[in-house]
């Protein structure tokens, strides 16, 4: 399923929603000030023995149930997540859960890889969304997440993600912890403005169709 582009190629841990795998290209300090009002607040990541785990936390502006679900529809996530190539719909359980097939593809300076995900989601009673990756369908030998999406009495939205994935392609050593987390910050502030943007289109089109 995953494969090398010509140049070399790399397995970055990517989520559906998750972002989560999440790349850039540019650093942090040359990208223009952002014209939204969310931020990311922390980034991190570690490797042991090719398990990656990443933490991720941003505030969004915007209630909690329309990023909840911009972060749930899989018709929707190219729109803020460019490495997303390819994202559908396989299948709705009758618990509710769903499962996807997402493709991703990425580069970094020479290396580039297309990998391949199907993961199942569920939407937990607290309102939190859990993915679960199948590792038979996938080009990860496990992987899992936990989105935790919490109401600020601000108007904003904290979303939290945990994320332990284990790729099947080989990482060469220059993808370690600090490369990731950096890449996680920007990707992340790039999703941040999304989000939102995409969250006041929802709610212009909502009032739209209200009844006058």
């Amino acid at each position: 399923m995953g494969s090398w582009g010509d140049k070399g190629g790399w397995g970055l841990l990517r989520r559906w929603a998750w972002v989560l795998l999440l790349a850039a290209w540019f650093p942090l300090s040359l990208a223009p000030a952002p014209a939204w009002a969310g931020e990311v607040l922390q980034a991190s990541s570690s490797n042991v023995d090719g398990l990656f785990s990443l933490v991720l936390e941003m505030r969004i502006q915007g209630s909690a149930e329309t990023v909840r679900g911009l972060l749930s529809d899989y018709n929707r996530v190219s729109s803020y997540n460019d490495s997303i190539i390819e994202s559908r719909l396989l299948s709705v359980h009758k618990d509710g859960s769903r499962t996807a097939r997402l493709v991703a593809h990425d580069c970094i300076a020479l290396f580039c890889a297309t990998l391949v995900q199907v993961q199942r989601m569920v939407r937990l009673p607290n309102g939190d969304l859990r993915v679960d990756i199948l590792p038979e369908q996938s080009d990860y030998a496990k992987g899992r997440s936990l989105w935790t999406i919490q109401q600020e009495p601000n108007g904003f939205t904290r979303v939290r993600v945990e994320a332990e994935m284990a790729p099947k392609l080989w990482l060469p050593p220059v993808v370690g912890p600090a490369l990731l987390t950096r890449l996680m910050m920007d990707r992340a502030v790039e999703m941040v403005g999304r989000l939102e943007s995409l969250g006041r289109q929802s709610a212009a089109l909502t009032d739209l169709e209200r009844p006058s």
